[in-house]
């Protein structure tokens, strides 16, 4: 199905949320708040299996629950509370995380500062899900929300203050000699932080933080550069998009084929476009007739990479983007508080970068052309999206604004043909350099992607 026909669909795209918490019922979730920080929330509590569960009790550094909840249990002080062992002044993802040693992955204790901005960025309300006393948090910028139970605490060997009040775990431990740690807090009239003594028995609510890329990315400031992620056609990719001079800036907007910026993107500008006077809505041409630029443009004067940059620097191909996706870890980031998408490669650990530069929705949503173009529709170009929350490929409108990040790949230095009349019967091979077959006249049959014939790069769809 065709995505993001114009600047509209893609507006309705970013700011629709989930009408509830969850999805489903194959809990935890993470839950888009739309916070600054990027921060996600799960919908329950450790050990809890819905969002109204109270889930397990935890002394603060502790992965285990116990009966007994004073300091002569406490296994991280000497049996006192001014004996209290120094864990680090925030024990997020260490082996002191209840959040990451019981659920793994990316998932760890909120810091202060972030149980903080979740209180800053949404209302709060005293309700019940299923009959159980809480509070639901609800985003102020996108509408999703969190519900919190009061599960009270856990003294000695008692659950106190449940269904009348909540206090939760942060990471964030107080001073070195300190028998305090931060907590966020909740009952029917107020909510904030605060600390409580670390022997007690508290719930905990993972979050997934956005990562920040700290990693040398370039060796130097003499930018582009050639980033080797080690993939296997042997692609090098830039580190920064055409126009940007450094990785995290946004660079220049073009519509798919057009080689200079503009000031609206659309039918009726694009340049390889025809029609008759735009409809009402301005961003379409009546009987618009669109030029074939060709099944693929990398190397081509419709090749604003090239054009731009010369030498052997060209946009990427959808495989070679799909291939970026299957060699790399890939995360939501933020490079010197830029936002972003980081690939990180599975085989030698390099980082590739990629802003969040949308025409429209700046430091939210990313789009990014591929050389590709639908070999069944002149209209469409394969085109990688992100925003906060998703990423994809599909195909998109040759007029929209995207970016581009370039490439030099080995075989670049191949002629691009402009149809299927341009092969002759010739052994076809992939992206790899692996032969597939015998005789290019029957190459229709090969599954969808792009093949090498005769030195010439051809797209199956």
């Amino acid at each position: 199905m065709k995505k993001l026909l114009s600047s509209l669909s893609m507006m309705i795209m970013v700011l629709t949320a989930y009408a509830q918490s969850c999805p489903d019922d194959h809990h935890p979730h993470m839950i888009y708040l739309g916070l600054p920080s990027g921060t996600k929330w799960a919908c329950c509590n450790v050990g809890a299996d819905k969002p109204e569960a109270y889930g397990g009790y935890f002394a603060w550094g502790e992965t285990e629950e116990k009966t007994t909840y004073n300091w002569s249990t406490y296994v991280h002080c000497d049996k006192s509370d001014n004996t209290c062992h120094d864990l680090g002044s925030d024990i997020a993802g260490t082996q002191y995380d209840v959040a990451h040693v019981k659920w793994g992955g990316s998932w760890v204790m909120p810091s202060e500062d972030q149980q903080q901005e979740l209180i800053d960025n949404c209302t709060s309300i005293w309700t019940k899900v299923n009959g159980v006393n809480g509070k639901k948090y609800t985003s102020k910028i996108n509408g999703n929300s969190i519900f919190i139970p009061a599960g009270g605490i856990r003294l000695e060997t008692e659950l106190m203050y449940d269904a009348i009040s909540g206090t939760l775990w942060a990471s964030t431990q107080g001073p070195s000699t300190s028998n305090f740690s931060s907590v966020m807090y909740f009952d029917p009239g107020s909510t904030g932080v605060s600390s409580d003594i670390r022997c007690d028995g508290l719930p905990v609510r993972p979050v997934v933080s956005r990562a920040n890329v700290d990693a040398q990315i370039c060796p130097d400031d003499h930018h582009p550069h050639m980033i080797d992620l080690g993939v296997p056609s042997g692609t090098k990719w830039a580190c920064c998009n055409v126009g940007a001079d450094k990785p995290e800036t946004y660079g220049g907007i073009y519509a798919w084929g057009e080689t200079e910026e503009k000031e609206a993107y659309n039918e009726v500008t694009y340049q390889y476009c025809t029609g008759e006077d735009p409809n009402s809505y301005g961003w379409y041409q009546q009987n618009a007739q669109y030029q074939d630029l060709g099944y693929d443009i990398a190397g081509t004067q419709y090749d604003v990479a090239h054009v731009k940059w010369g030498e052997s620097w060209v946009m990427p191909s959808v495989d070679e983007m799909k291939e970026l996706y299957d060699h790399c870890t890939y995360t939501l980031a933020s490079m010197n508080g830029v936002n972003g998408l980081a690939f990180t490669s599975k085989s030698n650990g390099a980082i590739l970068f990629l802003p969040a530069a949308d025409l429209h929705y700046p430091g939210i949503v990313g789009n990014y052309w591929s050389s590709t173009q639908d070999m069944t529709n002149t209209k469409w170009a394969y085109g990688l999206y992100f925003n906060l929350e998703d990423s994809f490929w599909d195909y998109f409108a040759h007029p929209l604004g995207f970016s581009v990040r370039p490439i030099i790949s080995e075989t670049n230095s191949i002629s691009l043909p402009k149809s299927s009349s341009d092969i002759s019967n010739q052994a076809v091979y992939n992206i790899y350099g692996i032969k597939v077959g015998d005789n290019s006249a029957s190459m229709n049959a090969l599954p969808s992607g792009v093949y090498i014939v005769s030195g010439k790069k051809h797209v199956i769809k």
